[in-house]
């Protein structure tokens, strides 16, 4: 049972117990848009509402444990878990429907006991999980390139203030309120997820595989992350500013507050001059000549459990970039695809990786972050 067709009927399918990757396909069959679907896998995660567009594939890591799914429609779904088979209808491959119970979300809660839910970390972690964490990032390769814009101070790191960073090829702010260790562990984590999708892929070149990449090892990090779903962003003018595109996606997830230190993080890095450090460091990361690669986020810290408002981006134009962020982009000759999503830390399952995560980095905490005064 490689590949089993999940019909737009609002029934809510068991697919059983997977170990391997789950990816899920949108087949455009019938047609109509955009399609929404519920995931539950219980001591994972529960996703409601998710969206997704023809010809489009979200990827997901069961880890072992039972995956429910539900299709609102209005096109029928492909969920993809063994490595060859003919696609089957869930009666078919020998799927029952679930009576009795009308949300995914009461399916998690039956099943495991607790539901992890936007704002709040997932379920207690196994031993078998944090192990599997650990050996997957002790098998990482890092991007280890050294160039001119690699740094030679630590980052200034401080409890409690907002702060902002460049962090290789993407930008993170943080609201007040988010303790030292827990800034350390975001920047050293999407750090990670950055050097080591580098060395796998080239990001400029092969963005969505890249993209595909870091998702796995946030995911492997602690993070409760979704597979990103690209859309490409359509400017209502000739022409459009990067910053104000990105302001413009991260305000479909952020909040006032968000919005107001990630504009404040922006005009830090602009009011520097083309040679500072940050700026290079951030350029030369994010882009090569007509293409590019990047992220912008904010953290926040509520009762100990640490959010990410995460933007992510890429594109290719016609034309060589320089400052990426203030750069003027041509609306008919661009192709800019953007993916806005809010991911949470499981800090029960990180607070036993982070030294993993510590350990593999080395110095390169040192050499691919810096922080902006804001």
């Amino acid at each position: 049972m490689a590949v089993v067709n999940i019909p737009p009927n609002n029934q809510i399918y068991n697919l059983g117990i997977i170990h391997s990757q789950l990816h899920v396909y949108d087949t455009g069959n019938p047609p109509g848009g955009v399609t929404t679907y519920d995931l539950s896998i219980p001591n994972v995660n529960y996703w409601p509402n998710i969206q997704t567009q023809q010809g489009h594939t979200q990827t997901f890591s069961p880890q072992g444990n039972a995956v429910y799914i539900q299709n609102h429609g209005p096109s029928t779904l492909q969920c993809l878990f063994l490595p060859q088979g003919n696609p089957l209808d869930p009666e078919e491959a020998g799927l029952t429907p679930v009576q009795g119970l009308r949300s995914a979300a009461e399916i998690m809660g039956a099943a495991a006991g607790a539901m992890a839910s936007p704002g709040r970390a997932p379920a207690r972690a196994t031993r078998a999980t944090v192990e599997r964490a650990r050996a997957f990032i002790e098998s990482l390769e890092l991007d280890d390139t050294i160039t001119p814009h690699t740094l030679s101070r630590a980052p200034r790191i401080r409890d409690e203030e907002k702060a902002a960073y460049v962090n290789d090829g993407s930008l993170v702010a943080f609201l007040p309120g988010v303790s030292e260790q827990h800034k350390r562990d975001v920047l050293n984590s999407c750090l990670l997820a950055q050097l080591a999708a580098n060395k796998k892929y080239d990001r400029e070149k092969a963005p969505r595989e890249w993209y595909t990449f870091y998702h796995t090892v946030m995911e492997n990090c602690a993070w409760v992350v979704r597979a990103f779903a690209f859309e490409e962003f359509k400017a209502s003018g000739a022409t459009f500013d990067v910053h104000e595109a990105v302001i413009k996606v991260l305000a479909a997830i952020a909040t006032g507050n968000d919005l107001a230190i990630i504009k404040e993080t922006l005009d830090a890095l602009k009011a520097l001059s083309n040679d500072d450090h940050r700026v290079v460091l951030f350029d030369t990361s994010s882009t090569h000549q007509n293409k590019g690669t990047f992220q912008v986020s904010s953290a926040a810290e509520t009762d100990g459990v640490v959010s990410l408002k995460l933007g992510a981006f890429h594109f290719t134009a016609d034309t060589n970039v320089t400052r990426l962020l203030w750069f003027r982009f041509a609306s008919s000759s661009t192709s800019f695809y953007k993916g806005a999503q809010t991911v949470t830390l499981n800090e029960e399952v990180y607070a036993k990786i982070r030294q993993s995560v510590v350990d593999k980095l080395g110095d390169k905490a040192q050499k691919f972050v810096a922080d902006l005064d804001i």
